[in-house]
């Protein structure tokens, strides 16, 4: 099963694809509590969340306002993750400032 989701996915497991899925679902119904809570499991227990699913986690804080969230995200927990921000992280960041006029 691994074997076939690194052949689709490069590197990625079907953990962790799963789980970036879960995290996006959240994100779209704006349960941002439920995407930090399957981030921080994916922490916990593996596979190791990737850009992918912190920057769904940042874009399900910032669909309810928790731009604190998405700044310790973006500013904390990806340079501990080693994980550089890419241009969609940027910009999930920064309309989540927006929004609350920050």
């Amino acid at each position: 099963r691994d074997a076939d989701a690194r052949g689709v996915y490069g590197r990625t497991s079907v953990d962790q694809v799963c789980y970036t899925a879960a995290i996006g679902a959240c994100d779209k119904a704006s349960i941002w509590e439920a995407a930090i809570s399957l981030l921080a499991a994916m922490e916990m227990h593996g596979p190791d969340p990737n850009i992918i699913s912190v920057t769904a986690a940042m874009s399900a804080c910032g669909r309810a306002g928790q731009w604190e969230l998405v700044l310790w995200l973006l500013a904390g927990k990806m340079p501990r993750m080693r994980l550089k921000p890419n241009a969609i992280s940027i910009h999930s960041a920064m309309s989540a400032f927006a929004q609350q006029g920050r």
